[in-house]
C-alpha cells in the first residue's frame, strides 16, 4: 500500500480539495491511500466523503492560533504515520510540512502550486523569495496546477516533466453538463424563475475579491440576482456589505453545496472577478455547463477551452457591468465533446497520476 499524506488549508469545497477527492475517487484504493493534514478546525464538507473512502482527516493546530503547537503536531503526524508522500498543497506555507517530511527521511516531498500572487508589496516580494527558495530546497517533486503556478512558485525554468507533473483538474463532466430539469426545478425552490441569475463559486477568501461582485450587482437592475455558492473566513463582512447595502433580496448565500453542476444550470452568467487563480478549474465546469462566463484578466488562459470566456479586467466594473448588459441569455447546450477534446476525462489523468505515484515510490524503495 503506497501512503500518500496530503496537506491542506480545509475539506471544503473548493478547487484543490475537490480535485484530490475526484482524483481519490477513481484510483485504485487497495493500492494508494491518501490521508489528510487540515488547517481549519471545523469540519469540512468533503470529509465524510474521504473518511468512507477510507482516509485519516487529522485536524492540527493552525499556525496564527500557535505556530509551535502547529509544528509539532504535523512533526508527530509524519514522523508516525509511516507514509511514502507527503504531498503539500499551501504553495509558500508549505516549508514546515516539507521541512518535517525531510527530517522523517520521507523520500518523496512534492510541493504543489496552485495560485499566481504576483500583486504585492516589495517587502513581501522579499520575504516571498525566500520562502520560495526554502520550498525548492526542501521538497524533491515540484507539482503544478498550470504552467504561471508552476514558474510562480518554482522558478522561471520550472516546466512540466516526467517528474515534476502539470496536475490538470479534472471533473466529472456529467456533474456539470446543461440540464433543463435542474435549471427550472432550482430557479423554482430559489424563486428566481423570472430573475437573470449571475453565479458565482468559491471559498469566501480576499483574492477572489467578492466586494467586486456586490459592486457589479449593485450597479445593475432589479433584473438581476446574485448567487455566492461556498464559505470561509470573509464571509459575515460580505454579509455585513450586502446588508449595508439593501441588497439583501438580490444577493442569495448558497453555502458550500455538493450539487454545484445544478447550479450552474440554473445560472445565466458565471462571474469569476479573482485577483489571482493558479487555474480556476470552476470555469472548466462553467464552461461544462455552456455558461457566458466573465473573468479576471489575472486568470490563466489553460483554462479557456471554449469560446464562452471573456477575461476582463479588475480595475473598474464598468466593463463587467457593460459585458453583462449585453449577453444574450442563449439555448445552452452540451459541452461534453468539447471538454473531452481537449483532454478533460477523468480515467487518463487519474492513470497518469497513479503511474507516476507507483513508480516513484517503486524507485525511492530500491
Amino acid at each position: 500500500m503506497i501512503k500518500v499524506l496530503h496537506v491542506v488549508s480545509d475539506l471544503g469545497s473548493g478547487g484543490v480539495e475537490s480535485l484530490l477527492y475526484t482524483y481519490y475517487k477513481y484510483l485504485n484504493r487497495k493500492q494508494i491511500c491518501f490521508d489528510f493534514i487540515v488547517h481549519e478546525p471545523s469540519t469540512g464538507m468533503l470529509e465524510k466523503e474521504l473518511k468512507a473512502l477510507g482516509s485519516k482527516i487529522y485536524h492540527v493546530t493552525p499556525k496564527k492560533k500557535s505556530l509551535i503547537k502547529n509544528f509539532t503536531e504535523i512533526r508527530n503526524i509524519i514522523n508516525y504515520g509511516n507514509y511514502d508522500v507527503v504531498h503539500s498543497h499551501l504553495n509558500l506555507a508549505s516549508v514546515v510540512p516539507l521541512y518535517l517530511a525531510k527530517k522523517a527521511q520521507v523520500g518523496i516531498r512534492i510541493n504543489h502550486s496552485h495560485s499566481v500572487n504576483r500583486q504585492q508589496s516589495i517587502q513581501k516580494t522579499m520575504i516571498y523569495e525566500v520562502l520560495k527558495k526554502l520550498n525548492h530546497n526542501l521538497a524533491s517533486h515540484y507539482f503544478a496546477a498550470s504552467c504561471d503556478a508552476g514558474t510562480w512558485l518554482h522558478g522561471i525554468d520550472w516546466k512540466p516533466t516526467s517528474q515534476n507533473l502539470l496536475v490538470s483538474s479534472v471533473i466529472d463532466l456529467n456533474q456539470f453538463i446543461f440540464r433543463k430539469t435542474w435549471r427550472d426545478e432550482l430557479r423554482r425552490n430559489l424563486n428566481l424563475r423570472n430573475k437573470i441569475i449571475l453565479l458565482h463559486v468559491g471559498r469566501f477568501s480576499s483574492e477572489k475579491n467578492h466586494p467586486f461582485l456586490i459592486d457589479i450587482i449593485e450597479r445593475l437592475d432589479d433584473r438581476f440576482a446574485l448567487l455566492l455558492v461556498g464559505d470561509g473566513a470573509t464571509r459575515p463582512s460580505i454579509e455585513a456589505l450586502v446588508k449595508q447595502k439593501k441588497l439583501d433580496k438580490r444577493v442569495h448565500f448558497v453555502g458550500t453545496t455538493h450539487n454545484v453542476g445544478q447550479y450552474m444550470s440554473a445560472s445565466d452568467i458565471f462571474l469569476l472577478p479573482s485577483i489571482h487563480e493558479g487555474f480556476g478549474i470552476v470555469l472548466v465546469e462553467a464552461q461544462a455547463s455552456d455558461l457566458p462566463i466573465f473573468a479576471s484578466n489575472t486568470i490563466p488562459r489553460e483554462s479557456e477551452i471554449t469560446e464562452l470566456i471573456e477575461f476582463l479586467p479588475i480595475d473598474s466594473v464598468d466593463h463587467w457591468v457593460d459585458g453583462i448588459m449585453k449577453t444574450n441569455i442563449k439555448h445552452r447546450i452540451s459541452r461534453k465533446k468539447d471538454l473531452e477534446s481537449a483532454g478533460y476525462t477523468l480515467e487518463g489523468k487519474v492513470k497518469e497520476f497513479e503511474t507516476w505515484l507507483k513508480r516513484n515510490v517503486h524507485n525511492n524503495h530500491e
